[in-house]
């Protein structure tokens, strides 16, 4: 799965989820579909994640119960959707089909299996229904392709066909993304959102023993602000005085704006103390939707200089609909 963006707000409505029954399917979505069975298991359903698991077990362990698995069950969507006219225009990011036959744009709606989210067809599914990704290894197991929209550009295409879009309370980060020059540079969704992993693609299901060759392949996590060692990269601090001031700058490393949710807030906290931890200023500045710390921008906090003053303490709190989630980051800049 590549649907990233993915950095903070990697997954719309990211946050307070928890895994319910299956829900039926919405007003306005399609009859379920029935699938055509694998040949080695008439029993099977292909497009299941759990069929996927029998041969790539550490991918599907990655990915359950993370944010893109819960997409359709999360309640903070279920509830949202309750408020929308048309709330069918979400469904397509939440169980979305076939990203690859729609690349860049907003996918189709999938008739079955909604209790997945975003599942491993939805990312990995093609239109020739062969399995589509970076490598094309052959198997007995189903058909595969190599894709080049697994890999450099292309592949941010792959996960701005959602994650561009603005609507609700999902910002449009995919955007951001290209808008602030990323992609000119090089850079992808994938490289923050999905790390690289050296390990064998598959694991026999007769002999549990891994096949092929290692292949540097990606996490399957989807890393984003419910990670916070992984959030608290989205800022860089920096304090620096002179003779009259105290100046910390806040610098965005995310590569789209923070926070990527108008749910999510992130007060960043500013203490100036001495030696004996005596304080002489402080300030919380909070990065919401209403104030938003945009790509590559530096935000300056100033304060008077104190007699004495050798450090400014930094605090980063998550906050999620109100409710603090974590602390991503407490960290001290000295002053020279």
């Amino acid at each position: 799965m590549v649907l990233a963006r993915l950095l903070l707000g990697a997954t719309p409505l990211l946050g307070l989820v928890a895994i319910q029954p299956m829900l039926p399917a919405p007003e306005g979505a399609p009859a379920a579909a029935t699938a055509t069975p694998l040949a080695q298991d008439q029993e099977k359903d292909p497009d299941a994640a759990a069929t996927c698991a029998m041969c790539h077990k550490a991918f599907y362990d990655e990915w359950k119960d993370r944010a893109h698995n819960r997409a359709w069950l999360s309640p903070v969507y279920q509830a949202a959707i309750k408020e929308k006219s048309k709330p069918e225009l979400c469904h397509a990011c939440h169980i979305p089909d076939r990203v690859l036959d729609r690349l860049g744009k907003r996918p189709e709606v999938r008739k079955a299996n909604h209790d997945e989210g975003i599942t491993c067809v939805s990312c990995h599914k093609g239109s020739d229904d062969a399995i589509h990704g970076p490598f094309g290894s052959k198997t007995d197991a189903h058909p595969v392709a190599k894709d080049p929209a697994f890999s450099g550009e292309a592949s941010v295409a792959m996960c701005n066909g959602c994650h561009s879009t603005k609507i609700g309370p999902v910002l449009p980060l995919g955007r951001d993304f290209e808008e602030a020059g990323f992609v000119k540079e090089g850079k992808t969704c994938n490289q923050c959102h999905m790390p690289v992993i050296e390990r064998h693609l598959a694991t026999s299901p007769v002999t549990g023993k891994p096949v092929g060759e290692k292949r540097k392949t990606r996490n399957h996590r989807i890393l984003g602000p419910n990670d916070p060692e992984f959030c608290a990269k989205a800022f860089e601090f920096e304090a620096k005085a002179t003779e009259k001031e105290i100046v910390v700058t806040i610098t965005n490393t995310a590569s789209h704006r923070v926070p990527g949710l108008t749910l999510r807030k992130f007060p960043v906290a500013l203490v100036v103390k001495d030696r004996d931890g005596k304080e002489h200023g402080k300030e919380v500045v909070e990065f919401s939707s209403e104030n938003e710390l945009r790509a590559r921008e530096v935000r300056e906090v100033k304060f008077p200089r104190a007699a004495g003053a050798d450090r400014v303490e930094v605090v980063v709190d998550h906050v999620f609909q109100d409710q603090r989630v974590a602390t991503i980051t407490k960290q001290t800049l000295p002053l020279e």
